[in-house]
């Protein structure tokens, strides 16, 4: 007997009611839709972006086009007096989903207040960057980092705001705090907003830990920032590290300041984009291959360098070797390096026991 899945859940509310045109996802994660259409008597088709098409509809039924079969999952279709509200997931978005979905009649007409718009964003987990406390009498300011890039049509405009926490409590005072917020285009559609916390009790927030946090749009959400806590950072540095395959490690790599420079892997692999200016504004981008494993954990300055310390993930033999900054035009940056050495899998422990058995006089070795 072949059995299908169950279906969405359908929940009696009422549904009436405005819905947004647009939708915000990340890359590889799924987008919840609530669309509302207008009634067409003869149905209608949903063009999806590329000219592909997602839908045809009618008052009470939904055909989903076999290219969208396997990541469409319809949850409500609902129909008032002049209009159709749907409710589907679209799983593992792409960036070739990003666009504009529109409506049509059978005579390929496009129908009047009948789009809705899907944005595919790329988050790098937000950082903190900030300077030695050790050289700070009075008051701290710390700068929160998010980056992203956002696919989509340039028609709505999504606000951007980024939260801080201070020993796990969200922080809402910004006039104690002094929080602002601005933002930053630099190179491939890439977006930096960086929001600042002025925190003017050093003295006795000396070990509190802050975090921040990016929102982008009314539900897009990042992770929150690896913890940075207001602690001594100076001092030498381990100029190298080991760790276990499979494990994570902490890497720590001290950069010069004022310059634009990249931070390259064993293999001639990019693992950073990084911009030290001299004013405050620590801009570090991981490439695409590192970002699902790599979080920076936090940036802080010292009097004659930028401390950049980061985690990998899931560390594997290919990661070993040496790690390096270097400038587009004069190569490698003198005392900028890390070397990673990745420690193999240990080998399977085991116990062997031999039992002696003896059967009409012969005596037999079991293992």
């Amino acid at each position: 007997m072949l059995v299908s899945g169950w279906s969405e859940v359908y929940a009696l509310v009422k549904q009436c009611g405005s819905n947004e045109n647009y939708t915000v996802v990340r890359e590889g994660h799924s987008a919840l839709i609530i669309w509302q259409m207008p009634l067409v008597g003869e149905g209608f088709f949903v063009g999806a972006p590329a000219n592909t098409l997602l839908f045809n509809v009618d008052a009470s039924r939904v055909y989903i086009y076999d290219s969208y079969q396997t990541r469409v999952n319809i949850m409500q279709l609902t129909t008032t007096a002049d209009s159709v509200i749907i409710r589907f997931w679209l799983h593992n978005a792409t960036y070739g989903d990003a666009g504009k979905y529109q409506c049509s009649t059978r005579l390929v007409k496009p129908i009047p207040n009948c789009h809705h718009m899907l944005y595919v964003q790329d988050f790098q987990q937000p950082y903190i960057a900030a300077p030695d406390t050790a050289h700070v009498d009075r008051s701290v300011t710390l700068s929160c980092f998010s980056v992203f890039k956002l696919h989509g049509p340039d028609d709505v405009k999504l606000m951007v705001s980024i939260n801080w926490r201070r020993n796990g409590l969200l922080v809402n005072d910004r006039i104690e705090y002094n929080v602002t917020r601005g933002n930053h285009a630099w190179g491939w559609g890439m977006t930096y907003y960086r929001s600042i916390l002025t925190v003017s009790d050093v003295s006795t927030a000396k070990g509190d830990n802050f975090q921040c946090q990016a929102v982008l749009g009314p539900r897009a959400v990042s992770g929150w920032s690896e913890v940075y806590a207001l602690v001594k950072q100076s001092g030498s540095y381990e100029n190298y590290t080991v760790v276990r395959e499979g494990h994570s490690c902490l890497i720590t790599l001290k950069m010069p300041w004022n310059k634009y420079f990249k931070v390259m892997g064993p293999g001639n692999k990019r693992l950073f984009e990084v911009d030290t200016p001299r004013v405050h504004s620590d801009k570090v981008y991981i490439w695409n291959s590192y970002r699902t494993r790599v979080n920076i954990t936090k940036i802080t300055r010292s009097v004659d360098a930028v401390i950049l310390q980061f985690s990998l993930h899931n560390a594997t033999s290919e990661d070993a070797g040496r790690y390096h900054c270097s400038t587009w035009s004069d190569g490698p940056i003198p005392n900028c390096q890390h070397m990673l050495y990745v420690q193999g899998k240990p080998a399977h422990s085991y116990i062997s026991v031999v039992v002696n058995t003896t059967i009409m006089g012969i005596i037999v070795d079991k293992l």
